[in-house]
C-alpha cells in the first residue's frame, strides 16, 4: 500500500503544473477584438500629383479631390453618413488578418498611382498599399470604390 502523504504531494504537483499551463495557454483569456474608428482609400500620384481619399467614419463620409498642380479645381465635400456601416466593408474580426497583408509595390517612380487603404481602430492604424494580390484587400477596395461612385460622382 502507497503512502498517503507521497500521494498527496504526487496530486498537488499535478494540478499545480496543470493550472500553470493551462493559464499561460492563453485558452482562458478573451481575445480582444479591435473597434474601427474609420476606414479610408486614398489614390495619389502621377505626373500632376493626383490625389483622391474617402474617409468613413460612423457619422460621417469625407471625400478629397485635386491635384497639387492644379489647387484652383481642388475640392473637398463632406456628408452625413447615414447608411455605410464599417462591418459591411470590414468586420472588427477580420482586421488582424488584414494587418498581415503585405503591401505591394509602389508605382510612383513611372508616374503611377498608388492606392493605400488604412483601416483606423482605438489603438492603431493598419495601412496597406498596392496589395492588388489579395482578395481581402480587392474586396475592400472595391467595396470603397463602391460607396465613392454612389456619393460623390
Amino acid at each position: 500500500m502507497k503512502n498517503p502523504h507521497f500521494i498527496l504531494i504526487k496530486t498537488a504537483k499535478f494540478l499545480g503544473i496543470s493550472i500553470l499551463l493551462f493559464s499561460c495557454s492563453g485558452a482562458s483569456k478573451p481575445h480582444k477584438v479591435e473597434k474601427i474608428k474609420s476606414i479610408s482609400i486614398s489614390t495619389f500620384g502621377g505626373e500632376r500629383g493626383y490625389f483622391q481619399l474617402l474617409v468613413i467614419t460612423p457619422d460621417t463620409l469625407y471625400y478629397e479631390l485635386g491635384s497639387s498642380v492644379d489647387t484652383a479645381n481642388n475640392k473637398s465635400i463632406k456628408k452625413i453618413n447615414s447608411q455605410y456601416k464599417f462591418e459591411d466593408i470590414i468586420s472588427e474580426n477580420q482586421i488582424t488578418s488584414f494587418s498581415t497583408i503585405k503591401s505591394g509595390k509602389s508605382l510612383l517612380p513611372v508616374d503611377g498611382t498608388d492606392t493605400e487603404i488604412t483601416v483606423k481602430t482605438d489603438s492603431s492604424d493598419f495601412k496597406v498599399r498596392n496589395a492588388g494580390h489579395s482578395r481581402k484587400w480587392l474586396t475592400v477596395q472595391a467595396k470603397m470604390n463602391t460607396i465613392l461612385g454612389k456619393e460623390f460622382k
